[in-house]
């Protein structure tokens, strides 16, 4: 059974790369400079990935802002986990302020997804902006996810 891992890993490591062109042609050059100091649920120095978590009644809603990556998919990590012990029927993910993500930030959310569907939670994911969005359809993984339109563009 290690051919679908490596299928869906090979898609992985071509969604990265052309994930990382897109970014460097829409801000012409290369990845943005990482800032010092991470958001508001804390996170590693050098990570540039700010959470904000909303709760209401069983809903949760966690909005990412900033870049999720190899550095910082830990702290989005940590805080999917706590919403998952605090508990919720449904949780939204927002990836409209994400600035860009990479394989590792897909992982973290697959692994969120898988946790959801196997305790029978719902988790969607606000849409990011297109080369955000493009790396899940670059990985294939696009029809995993249900996603919903960001609020401004409704």
């Amino acid at each position: 059974m290690a051919l679908p891992y490596l299928k869906l890993s090979g898609r992985l490591d071509r969604a990265r790369r052309d994930s990382r062109a897109l970014f460097a042609e829409s801000h012409g050059g290369g990845h943005a400079p990482v800032t010092q100091g991470g958001g508001p649920a804390g996170g590693s120095p050098g990570s540039a990935l700010a959470i904000t978590c909303r709760r209401s009644g069983t809903s949760t809603v966690l909005a990412l802002r900033g870049e999720l990556d190899l550095a910082s998919r830990h702290q989005l990590e940590r805080e999917l986990v706590r919403a998952e012990d605090v508990g919720f029927d449904s949780m939204v993910v927002d990836l409209s302020a994400l600035e860009f993500m990479d394989c590792a930030g897909m992982h973290a959310l697959l692994g969120a997804h898988r946790r959801a569907h196997a305790a029978g939670r719902r988790l969607s994911l606000r849409r990011g902006p297109r080369e955000v969005h493009r790396l899940f359809e670059l990985a294939g993984v696009d029809q995993v996810f249900s996603f919903e339109v960001p609020e401004a563009a409704s």
